[in-house]
C-alpha cells in the first residue's frame, strides 16, 4: 500500500508540473514585430457614450499593416466568432484546457477554414450585422501556431494592429496578457514619469519634498503618471500605483486582473482629462473592488502635516517614488 501511495503521489506531482508548464506555454499571436503599443488597464473612452473603461488586452504592433498572420497562442477549440462588433470589430475566441480563453480582436478577416459558416451567417443576417456565432462542441480545434485570422482595424481601431486578451472563464476575470507573454516580447526602452498632481481638484506641479494643502477630511489625490517610451514617443499606463501616509500604505491600484463586471467602471479610477495616452489616477475612492486592491482611507486620521509617498511601477518591476507633504 505504501508503494502504491508513493507512486500515486509521484503521478500527482508529475501531473501538477505538467499542467503548470502547459499553462505557461502560450506563444505569441504575431511575429510581425514584438513591440508593445498598449498595455492592460489603460484608460479607454467609449466614443459614443464617453464612459471611461479599461483596456482589457494588450496591443502589439503589426507596423500598421493589414492582413499579417495572427496565430493561436495555444492548443484549444474555437469558442466564438464575432462579426462587426462596434468596438473590437471581428473577433475570435479560443478556449484552452487550462480554463482560459484567448481573444483576438480587430481582425480584418478570419482564417479561410471558417468561410463556410461565415458565408451562411452573412446570407441570413447581412454582411454589416453584428453577429455572434458560438460553438458548443469541438467542431473546430486549433493547435498552437495555427493561423486563425489576419490583422486589421475593424471596430474602433484607428490603425491595423494585433489586440489580444486572456480571460479566466470560471472567474469571469480578464488577466494581463503580459503575465503569459512578457518574456517573449521586447521590453520598451522607457522610463516612469510623474507629470502632475491634483489635490482636492487643484492641479499642481510635482515638487520633491513639496507641501500640498487640502481641506477635505481626507485629501483627494489624483496623480498624472505614465510609462514613457524613449524610442517611439509612446505612452503606456503603469502596472501599480501605491499611496502611503506616514510610511503606511493606505491605497493601491493594481492592473493585473479586471473582473468582467468592472470593465466599464473606469470613472472610479481615471480622473477628468484622462485619455488613451494620458492618465490621471484617482487615489481616493470610497470603494475597494476591481483594480482598487487596497483602500484604508476611511481608517486614517491625519494631523496638521502628513508625510506622503506615491510609488508607481511598470510591468517589469521597475519603480519610481515621489515624497511630499500634505497640510491642512
Amino acid at each position: 500500500m505504501l508503494k502504491r501511495n508513493h507512486i500515486l503521489l509521484l503521478m500527482m506531482i508529475g501531473l501538477f508540473f505538467w499542467s503548470f508548464s502547459w499553462a505557461n506555454n502560450y506563444g505569441l499571436p504575431t511575429y510581425t514585430t514584438k513591440r508593445i503599443t498598449g498595455t492592460f488597464g489603460e484608460c479607454r473612452i467609449n466614443a459614443n457614450t464617453y464612459v471611461k473603461r479599461f483596456n482589457i488586452g494588450l496591443a502589439l504592433s503589426t507596423n500598421s499593416v493589414e492582413n499579417t498572420k495572427i496565430y493561436a497562442m495555444n492548443d484549444g477549440v474555437v469558442w466564438k466568432l464575432v462579426i462587426n462588433d462596434p468596438i473590437y470589430g471581428n473577433i475570435i475566441y479560443l478556449k484552452h484546457p487550462d480554463g482560459l480563453a484567448t481573444i483576438y480582436g480587430h481582425l480584418n478577416r478570419f482564417s479561410s477554414e471558417y468561410d463556410a459558416i461565415l458565408k451562411s451567417v452573412m446570407v441570413e443576417f447581412g454582411e454589416e450585422s453584428n453577429t455572434i456565432i458560438e460553438f458548443n462542441s469541438n467542431e473546430y480545434t486549433v493547435r498552437k501556431g495555427d493561423v486563425i485570422g489576419y490583422s486589421g482595424q475593424t471596430g474602433s481601431a484607428i490603425a491595423p494592429y494585433c489586440h489580444v486578451e486572456f480571460f479566466d472563464i470560471a472567474q469571469s476575470m480578464y488577466i494581463d496578457p503580459l503575465v503569459y507573454l512578457k518574456d517573449q516580447l521586447n521590453r520598451p526602452d522607457s522610463f516612469l514619469d510623474f507629470v502632475k498632481v491634483r489635490v482636492d481638484g487643484k492641479e499642481q506641479n510635482i515638487s520633491n519634498g513639496g507641501s500640498y494643502y487640502y481641506s477635505n477630511p481626507i485629501p483627494q489625490i489624483e496623480i498624472n503618471a505614465r510609462l514613457e517610451d524613449n524610442n517611439r514617443r509612446s505612452r503606456y499606463g503603469v502596472h501599480r500605483v501605491q499611496l502611503f501616509f506616514n510610511d503606511e500604505e493606505v491605497y493601491q491600484l493594481l492592473f493585473e486582473t479586471i473582473p468582467e463586471n468592472f470593465q466599464e467602471q473606469g470613472d472610479l479610477v481615471f480622473g477628468e482629462g484622462s485619455t488613451s495616452s494620458y492618465y490621471w489616477y484617482k487615489l481616493y475612492s470610497t470603494r475597494r473592488e476591481g483594480v482598487i486592491v487596497l483602500n484604508r482611507l476611511n481608517e486614517m486620521t491625519l494631523g496638521a502635516t502628513t508625510k506622503a509617498r506615491i510609488i508607481i511601477e511598470d510591468d517589469w518591476g521597475n519603480a519610481k517614488s515621489w515624497d511630499f507633504y500634505l497640510k491642512k
